[in-house]
This record gives structure tokens, C-alpha cells and sequence, in this order.
């Protein structure tokens, strides 16, 4: 997987270096609610805003989605704690029957009672 990696994301690379070079022409952006004037932006900045917009967006719907796992794992992480602790606790109790148990002795029968 990491060599897949290490193919596709050098590509990558060289093809938004080289849309950013080959794109240099300057374009009118208006954003009239925020900014009255327009404004000159290269066509690149526009695109690369764009994409990282949306790798934003699709980070966060990720993150979104992920967290009904994440909780699941967290209260199977808990539960497992829990159930921990109760073994803990049923060994320890184990192991003071087992020790009253060695420690009892049987009374030996009143010698002359028969």
C-alpha cells in the first residue's frame, strides 16, 4: 500500500505543478456579499482553493460517518474495563475461599463417642 502511495501522490504532484504553471492567466472574481470590488485571481488559485475546499468537505464527511465507530469502540472499551475489573474482583474472592477452605480443619471425632 505504501508503494502505491509513493507512485500516486508524486504524480499528483506534478500534475497540479504543472496545471499551475500552464494556468497563469489572471481571471475577474467577484464575491459581492463579502467584497464590493472584483478582484484578479490567477485561474490556478481559484482551482487549488477549490480542491482544497473540497478536501476539507470530504474530510469532515469522513470524520462524520467514522464517529458511530468510534463511539461503539469506545463503549466496547468500557465494557471490557468493566468486565476486567469484575474478573479481577471474582479472582480475588476465588482465592480467599480457596485459602479459608485449606485453612478450615474438620474437627476430629470425640474419642470414646461411639
Amino acid at each position: 500500500m505504501k508503494v502505491l502511495f509513493w507512485i500516486i501522490v508524486p504524480l499528483l504532484f506534478l500534475i497540479v505543478v504543472v496545471f499551475a504553471v500552464r494556468n497563469h492567466a489572471l481571471v475577474e472574481v467577484s464575491l459581492w456579499p463579502i467584497l464590493l470590488d472584483a478582484v484578479m485571481v490567477p485561474i490556478y488559485a481559484i482551482t487549488l482553493v477549490a480542491l482544497f475546499i473540497g478536501f476539507l468537505w470530504g474530510g469532515l464527511v469522513a470524520w462524520l460517518q467514522g464517529s458511530s465507530g468510534r463511539a461503539r469502540r469506545r463503549a466496547l472499551a468500557r465494557r471490557l474495563e468493566a468486565e476486567h475489573r469484575e474478573l479481577t474482583v471474582t479472582r480475588d474472592k476465588l482465592a480467599r475461599l480457596e485459602r479459608a477452605e485449606t485453612s478450615a480443619t474438620i474437627p476430629s471425632p470425640p474419642v470414646g463417642a461411639a
